[in-house]
């Protein structure tokens, strides 16, 4: 284990170490302000007991466990880590910490799964001529290869026919027989619920982004928490991920404020790979009792209907007193009749 004095950080910190005390320093002088708002002696619950909240705390996201300023340092144990929003790999960049433990398990479950589903989504789209690993059934051969869209609808198809000793004949068949023969294509692509889970957790970290540590008692907030920390499980039914062409150019935090039974808060990021830019709109329940209806209401949608919505100012300081629980501000303003 690496044990270091606060007081003596200085220039022998790296870039990387810069990064995580300004965030620390940000989200911690964020969350100070919240308890003595609240005017509450907060504490975490674990195995049915409860624990204080250290002073100056930074609460990892994800897990809420807390972490003191010394924990930026890389060492033995679980630290903070620069987490990127959305996931490097699709464009995203580092806005807050999360644990390491938390950073690494949401890379092997769920962020892999968003970029396979990309790289899929963008070849069938003709997006892009990014290859995709795919498999190719020619008679009794089963070959490995890669699909790609090439140019004007069309696809090319490499095959490893290396592979399999008897493949050359097969597929030679194959093209004698054109039109008698027939050919079967399948890949491996992802998980379509841990990428809907994926991209919930990217919005529940755009919410924290804009609205500060003042989100995270509310009970709505800590359902979508509890389901992103436990992807395996099946906590929130039919999680929302919805296209509104209205929202192209329009990323940030957006209300939908009617019909009221719909009402919910939207939010706008766009995710990337080279040549292939796509724009999410995911929906994330407001701070009452019966937002969560309100969810689960746009989840179930059938048909047309006409949506009132509302963009919210670009950022806003939550170090303000007066700013705190912004969250539950707008909600209030917007959704007056709101379930």
């Amino acid at each position: 284990m690496v044990i270091r004095h606060v007081s003596s950080i200085a220039t022998d910190m790296n870039k990387q170490e810069k990064k995580r005390l300004a965030l620390f320093k940000k989200y911690s002088e964020n969350f100070g302000l919240v308890r003595d708002a609240l005017k509450e002696d907060l504490k975490l619950q674990k195995n049915g007991q409860f624990f204080p909240i250290p002073d100056n705390a930074y609460l990892c996201p994800i897990c809420l466990e807390p972490f003191v300023e010394s924990d930026i340092y890389e060492k033995d144990s679980n630290f903070l880590t620069l987490e990127d929003v959305p996931p490097k790999s699709l464009g995203g960049k580092p806005t807050l910490l999360t644990c390491k433990l938390c950073n690494n398990e949401s890379g092997r479950s769920l962020d892999s799964h968003l970029k396979l589903g990309m790289e899929t989504e963008q070849v069938f789209k003709g997006k892009t001529k990014f290859p995709i690993k795919a498999r190719f059934q020619f008679g009794e051969s089963n070959i490995g290869g890669t699909l790609n869209f090439e140019a004007e609808k069309s696809y090319e198809m490499k095959i490893a026919n290396k592979s399999n000793p008897n493949a050359k004949e097969d597929i030679d068949n194959f093209f004698k027989n054109w039109g008698k023969e027939s050919m079967n294509i399948s890949f491996v692509g992802p998980n379509e619920n841990k990428v809907r889970i994926g991209l919930l957790r990217i919005a529940y970290l755009k919410m924290l982004e804009y609205f500060g540590c003042g989100i995270y008692l509310n009970p709505n907030v800590q359902e979508i928490r509890r389901q992103i920390s436990k992807p395996e499980e099946s906590i929130i039914d039919k999680i929302g991920v919805f296209s509104f062409p209205i929202f192209e150019d329009k990323v940030g935090i957006h209300i939908l404020t009617e019909p009221a039974e719909y009402s919910v808060y939207l939010v706008v990021f766009k995710t990337a790979l080279t040549g292939y830019e796509k724009v999410n709109c995911v929906p994330f329940p407001g701070p009452t009792r019966n937002a969560m209806q309100s969810y689960e209401n746009l989840k179930n949608l059938k048909g047309k209907f006409n949506p009132k919505f509302k963009q919210l100012v670009k950022e806003i300081d939550w170090l303000d007193n007066k700013r705190l629980f912004g969250y539950d501000f707008f909600w209030n303003y917007y959704c007056k009749h709101a379930l």
